[in-house]
């Protein structure tokens, strides 16, 4: 608790000063966000191959397919401007990190026409960065899916063995995704180019007098397209030019962690006038506390606080606070003279009772004296 004296001596009469209350601004911050993907990220990979794949959302459901579960890992690079007072996050702008797929290594035997074919599948490697064409300002946590994109940075895929039970084999095909091109995956981007389906929130974790932690979550889902023109190949058994469609894709949902510290608004609102807070106990040059100048809205080089005295007895004070409420909670203290401690006034000294000095409250907030012409009131930052 800090305490400053506000010593003003009354002769049954009346002392008016004017005061200029600033208005609270609240500023964006600049954060780097690194979300640590969750282990629970994860979707279903699906491999196909068939003499005619048509267009359809779920390959799973084409005979000639199977599909195995893979699980997400990496991470998530952006930076973002958050509200200074909630810590919402406003707009953000991806920058990198690395999204990878866990590797596959199955063997499947599948129907294709009229033949079985065992099939060798894998896949090394598969790795994706994220990046934004421009700045995303947020509505109601959303992203705009048309601004953000996926691309492919590494990766192997294997396709081999395709035994025919007519005794054909064929030979393997494998797609190095650094350095190859191929339409049996999409380099495109993985995640949905629609809104309200990406979201990021935030959630406060820690607040103290000049720093809060938000926890941050997103969330998105996975798609790797599959309407992609299908990778062919020749296979053995089949007349010449007679050739099989594949195709390969991943459905599944990802969610990423992390978290950032900004400054508390009492700390914001001293840097904004460039001072900054190391205990929050520090005063002006003109001996005010800067968490009742917060408190009360005022600038950090305020010499007066906005009271006004009205005469008679017992003398009312009236404090004016600031219109978009007071931000830390008064409390009022009286000494009848400077030699006698100073005593917190009761609740029958504030005529508006006890939530005329609480956070939040507005206007006019009377305060009266105890019996007598002379005394001493002094506030403080009730934090």
């Amino acid at each position: 608790m800090n305490n400053f004296l506000d010593r003003l001596l009354f002769k049954n009469e009346m002392k008016l000063t004017s005061f200029l209350l600033c208005s609270a601004t609240v500023a964006a911050v600049e954060v780097e966000l690194d979300l640590q993907i969750q282990p629970t990220s994860a979707a279903t990979a699906t491999y196909v191959v068939a003499p005619f794949i048509p267009v359809v959302v779920d390959l799973n459901t084409i005979p000639g397919s199977f599909t195995t579960q893979v699980n997400y890992s990496g991470n998530l690079l952006a930076s973002a401007e958050v509200n200074s007072n909630d810590g919402t996050i406003e707009s953000i702008e991806f920058s990198g990190g690395t999204i990878s797929t866990q590797n596959i290594s199955t063997t499947q035997t599948i129907p294709v026409a009229s033949f079985q074919i065992t099939v060798n599948f894998s896949t090394v490697g598969i790795t994706r960065t994220i990046e934004s064409t421009e700045v995303d300002v947020l509505t109601d946590s959303f992203l705009d899916g048309n601004l953000h994109f996926t691309s492919l940075t590494g990766g192997i895929i294997a396709v081999n063995n395709f035994n025919f039970d007519l005794g054909g084999v064929f030979e393997a095909e494998t797609v190095n995704l650094t350095t190859e091109t191929s339409d049996l995956i999409a380099g495109e981007s993985i995640l949905p180019d629609f809104t309200n389906i990406s979201s990021i929130g935030t959630t406060l974790v820690n607040e103290s007098l000049l720093e809060n932690t938000f926890s941050v979550a997103f969330s998105t889902s996975i798609q790797v397209p599959s309407f992609t023109p299908d990778a062919t190949i020749q296979t053995a058994g089949f007349p010449v030019g007679q050739e099989l469609e594949q195709r390969y894709s991943e459905f599944g949902f990802l969610t990423a962690q992390g978290s950032f510290s900004i400054p508390s608004a009492f700390a914001q609102w001293a840097l904004d006038q460039g001072v900054t807070l190391v205990t929050g106990d520090e005063v002006n040059e003109a001996g005010f506390p800067f968490d009742l100048l917060f408190a009360l809205g005022l600038d950090v080089d305020a010499t007066s606080l906005p009271l006004t005295f009205g005469a008679g007895s017992p003398v009312i004070a009236s404090i004016e606070l600031p219109e978009d409420g007071l931000r830390f909670p008064l409390g009022v203290e009286f000494s009848p003279d400077l030699t006698s401690d100073f005593t917190e006034l009761g609740i029958e000294q504030l005529p508006d009772g006890p939530n005329s000095v609480v956070v939040g409250r507005t206007g006019i907030t009377p305060i009266a004296f105890p019996a007598g012409n002379r005394g001493f009131i002094r506030f403080f930052a009730n934090r």
